[in-house]
């Protein structure tokens, strides 16, 4: 099932889920429609930890959010951030981070 909406990061005015203070970076908005329709939104939180890194992913659905839908999305963000963490482990080994 495709979707087509946008996400408006910084646009806080609607989030349900609380910004926990001990994540000191964040990636967080509305979700909305072409025509302007409030969808849902995310609120993606970070910190660094002496061995790395804990991430606290939220995304909030419609209500009426089919729970095959939801279990689609958990299975690509989990791809996404797998991704992720496999190019910054490449470019620790390059050399490119230190």
């Amino acid at each position: 099932m495709v979707s087509l909406f946008d996400i408006c990061y910084g646009d806080f005015a609607e989030l349900r889920s609380p910004q926990e203070t001990e994540y000191s970076i964040q990636a967080a908005g509305i979700s909305y429609l072409k025509n302007g329709l409030a969808i849902g939104a995310v609120r993606h939180q970070m910190k660094d930890t002496e061995n790395g890194c804990h991430i606290r992913l939220t995304v909030e659905f419609p209500a009426l959010m089919p729970n095959r839908n939801i279990k689609a999305h958990q299975h690509h963000l989990a791809c996404e951030f797998f991704n992720w963490f496999l190019e910054f482990e490449k470019r620790i080994k390059e050399g490119r981070y230190e």
